[in-house]
């Protein structure tokens, strides 16, 4: 199983039921520190939330 059907399942079950999510779409590593708060409130919503890396300058630490 590749990482990207692991990823494709994980978001199928995390939409299950669902009639949207919250997209956070995010390129750069001060990205991730300014958009942190969104996935957080969205989590404490209890809104389902992914995020999505463009993959611009990429960091294997991110």
């Amino acid at each position: 199983m590749s990482s990207l059907s692991l990823y494709e399942d994980r978001l199928a079950r995390e939409l299950e039921g669902e009639d949207f999510a919250v997209a956070v779409v995010t390129a750069t590593k001060p990205d991730f520190y300014k958009q942190a708060p969104l996935v957080t409130a969205a989590d404490d919503a209890g809104l389902p939330c992914f995020v999505l890396h463009t993959g611009q300058h990429y960091d294997d630490v991110l």
